[in-house]
């Protein structure tokens, strides 16, 4: 089921909404928040 809501983007899988984002790492991470998906994107490769 994860596969039909979520795009497949570079290290992971990624749900947007208009209000929340949702990045699942492949390596286990759930990044979560009210930004774009790129900067859930970007938050997950800087480890922040």
């Amino acid at each position: 089921m994860l596969d039909t809501l979520t795009q497949p983007v570079e290290g992971g899988r990624i749900l947007s909404t208009s209000l929340v984002s949702v990045f699942f790492a492949d390596d286990g991470r759930v990044l979560v928040g009210a930004v774009t998906p790129e900067r859930l994107i970007d938050a997950a490769a800087s480890g922040r």
